[in-house]
């Protein structure tokens, strides 16, 4: 299912569960893990509002290096698994996004600065799980074994039977919760038309009695044995925060349809993703549809093994390359290759 987990790191207690959580998931799956740390980019600042390079840039690298070398050794002793460093300077959204890419899982701790910044703007966790296009889980809580109780809130989209499969390879099918809520838009409807009060119990009765079936149907088609299913009727980010308070789950599973190209299009107030996140007191795990063919086993293309350093050297190349003006062939030092009327120069 995961065959690479990248997990973003700092200073904090939050990153710390995030790596044990990444390391218990490593194990499970063994899956190729990576932790990444990045620096902001020191500055001084001169006469005339000039800003210039600050000395000692170095010593914060060797230093994150050395903090991440000791988690990684931690881990291969708790775990015996091997672990990834890396740390770059810069943007940590951006940097975060970009090697991404490259991983079925981001893993990032819910670190939360003040209430009226990430009301405004969302935390670090909700921006990154907003611009991924793999799996992300926000880890919230100590990281001290695997995931025992799973709820996972469906719509039945494709994204959300993804959840379901991933919740149920997890922990067993017995500790798995599938939960839908229904909606109360039609019932407000129907007591608008002033429809008899009988006639609206009943409408309600049957919808939940069709929503169990379906429920039903789609854990035995999951995994071949029926797991728990639970309907509620109302707000889907209230109902779901209750029932996993209930269930005392310690993991959300959830599909998201929606996969947004800015923080302000995509994480709206008030949507279901960005209350899980911020209310729900359990680590919660998003699965994009644009994540579903590298979680498929059978679907899963494949890809070169390639480190993130070479990656990171392979972005900024292309990125140099759209930037830069249009050069020559006698401006570049390799040889242009022909193929299918295309001319195409070496990377």
């Amino acid at each position: 299912m995961f065959r690479s987990i990248l997990v973003a790191v700092d200073a904090s207690h939050a990153a710390h569960n995030a790596v044990r959580r990444a390391g218990l998931l490593a194990a499970r799956f063994e899956a190729r893990l990576t932790l990444l740390q990045v620096l902001a980019p020191s500055v001084l600042r001169l006469p005339y509002g000039l800003f210039a390079p600050a000395l000692g840039t170095d010593a914060r690298i060797t230093r994150a290096q050395l903090a991440l070398g000791r988690a990684a050794a931690g881990l291969a002793r708790d775990h015996d698994i091997h672990a990834s460093v890396v740390v770059r300077v810069g943007d940590a959204l951006e940097h975060i996004r970009l090697l991404a890419h490259e991983a079925d899982l981001l893993v990032v701790g819910a670190k939360t600065r003040n209430p009226l910044h990430d009301s405004v703007l969302g935390t670090r966790a909700a921006r990154l799980m907003q611009l991924a296009r793999h799996a992300v889980l926000v880890v919230k809580s100590p990281a001290a074994s695997a995931y025992s109780r799973v709820l996972v809130p469906t719509d039945f989209a494709d994204c959300s039977e993804a959840a379901l499969r991933l919740a149920l390879k997890m922990v067993s099918d017995r500790s798995v919760e599938v939960f839908h809520a229904l909606s109360t838009h039609r019932e407000t409807r129907m007591r608008a038309a002033n429809v008899p009060a009988q006639a609206i119990l009943d409408y309600v009765g049957s919808a939940r009695e069709k929503c169990l079936r379906r429920l039903r149907a789609a854990t035995a088609l999951a995994n071949g044995h029926a797991a728990g299913c639970s309907v509620g009727h109302g707000d889907p980010a209230c109902l779901s925060l209750e029932r996993q308070k209930a269930m005392a789950a310690d993991l959300i599973v959830m599909g998201r349809e929606g996969q947004g190209q800015s923080v302000a299009g995509g994480m709206r107030m008030g949507s279901v993703a960005r209350q899980l996140v911020a209310k729900a007191g359990c680590d919660v795990l998003f699965i994009p549809r644009t994540a579903l063919p590298y979680l498929e086993a059978d679907a899963r293309p494949q890809r070169p093994a390639m480190g993130f350093d070479a990656l990171a050297s392979r972005r900024e190349s292309e990125w140099m390359r759209r930037e830069a003006a249009p050069m020559s062939s006698a401006c570049h030092d390799g040889k242009a290759f022909q193929g299918s009327g295309a001319t195409v120069l070496p990377c």
